[in-house]
């Protein structure tokens, strides 16, 4: 890739040199009219005859419109805000202001979209500005590195109108536009695939990783073992020497408070586990005192019973202290970790959603009784050690496949975001 002959100061920090025929130009100059907010209201019911309802958390930071949850609006309120055919569309606050999205008819499976009032549209001006080109612009790091110094001078995370209108482009003349949009679709197609065949891969790697697991705890480790009926419909063949046993002859509840509150402070988290809260980005809303909380000793079952149907259950490697609305528990004879990955198989997680307690999620609750009832499948202790050793070492195999598998993903990201930033800043130029 060669770069242009003659380059030139852009007047802008963030944006460095450009080509010496190229031009900076604001977005107000180069689009349709003004900058336009969305519809500030609710949505419907989706209905593929209305207009679909595009709202700031039904597209991510690759710019691809989701298929779930999707609403509408009645042609009535929609009519003000229907896109067109290359229009660009900005977040303008919550988590993850300044993405973008850009409209296009051929990819879409609507007849009719229109836009929320988080979200602001931009109809870019052809006779200036390529649709493709700009939707580019706003994937690159010049654009991140705009996003940025915006957030320095502001108090609040917010990007309104009267900014983006502000936003410098460096501006091609159009033919030049559209060969650096070709190029970008072309490598950035070829990377995207690449990506998404290692996230099926990733899947893939996640589905052994239950499947090993589910496989040694409910058959064991010799295929060969004689099976017999466990005389419970939903767990099926067990083998032959193995115990069924009622949870409450497995597990013992532990309830003892802090009366301090100065014990370090545990959060559960279904991928993490049990980690010191302030391994966690800081977030506002947490508790005033710490005193009552439960104390939490290493190798306790821990369960946020209005999580558990989702599995939010863990064994502590560390102690501390959790919240008084979650249970804790320690086995009375049987290997902890087995039994931990026994409480979060997928047919014992449906187990818990036929005993919990309450009406609508986030008000569910399982509490110790239920537990108690439910059934627990029980090798002989020394084959339990035997079954959580192998799972360890399977287990962390195909974690580090699936490791090696997102710092590729990774990479192939870095490198995406860089080839758009030297393409659209005109680093290199296109062919």
């Amino acid at each position: 890739m060669q770069p242009y002959e003659k380059y030139k100061n852009s007047g802008i920090d963030w944006l460095g040199q450009i080509p010496e025929h190229w031009e900076v130009k604001k977005l107000k100059y180069v689009i349709l009219g003004k900058l336009k907010y969305g519809a500030n209201e609710s949505g419907w019911e989706y209905d593929s005859n209305l207009p679909r309802y595009i709202r700031i958390s039904d597209f991510g930071l690759e710019g691809k419109l989701s298929e779930d949850k999707k609403l509408s609006l009645p042609f009535e309120i929609a009519n003000n805000y229907l896109l067109s055919d290359g229009d660009i569309l900005f977040a303008r606050s919550g988590a993850t202001v300044g993405k973008s999205y850009q409209f296009k008819i051929s990819l879409s499976t609507e007849k009719n979209y229109c836009f929320a009032g988080y979200l602001i549209k931009a109809q870019p001006d052809t006779s200036k500005i390529l649709s493709d080109f700009l939707y580019a612009y706003t994937q690159s790091g010049v654009f991140a590195s705009w996003k940025d110094f915006i957030f320095n001078k502001a108090t609040i995370e917010n990007i309104g109108a009267d900014k983006y209108s502000e936003l410098f482009i460096p501006l091609p003349p159009l033919s030049e536009q559209a060969a650096i949009a070709a190029y970008l679709d072309d490598k950035c197609g070829k990377i995207d695939r690449a990506i998404g065949l290692k996230t099926e891969q990733i899947e893939q790697l996640k589905t052994l990783r239950q499947v090993r697991i589910q496989q040694a705890v409910t058959r064991g480790l010799d295929a060969d073992a004689p099976l017999k009926e466990s005389g419970i419909d939903w767990i099926g063949q067990i083998p032959e020497h193995w115990e069924v046993k009622r949870l409450k002859y497995v597990l013992d509840e532990i309830n003892i408070r802090t009366t301090t509150g100065s014990e370090e402070l545990l959060s559960l988290s279904k991928y993490l586990g049990i980690i010191p809260k302030s391994s966690l980005e800081e977030r506002a809303g947490g508790a005033e005192s710490l005193i009552g909380y439960k104390k939490v000793y290493y190798n306790n079952i821990v369960i946020n019973k209005m999580q558990a149907v989702n599995g939010l259950i863990g064994v502590a490697k560390i102690e501390g202290i959790t919240s008084p609305d979650y249970s804790i528990y320690k086995c009375k004879i049987d290997n902890v970790d087995y039994i931990g990955k026994l409480l979060l198989l997928p047919f014992y997680l449906e187990q818990y959603k036929k005993v919990v307690t309450g009406v609508m999620e986030g008000f569910i609750r399982l509490y110790t009784d239920d537990l108690y009832r439910i059934e627990a499948i029980l090798p002989p202790l020394s084959e339990q050690e035997a079954i959580v050793s192998y799972l360890s070492s399977e287990t962390e195999r195909i974690d580090r496949a699936i490791a090696l598998q997102n710092e590729q993903i990774e990479y192939l990201k870095s490198y995406k975001q860089s080839l758009i930033n030297e393409a659209v800043t005109g680093k290199f130029r296109t062919k």
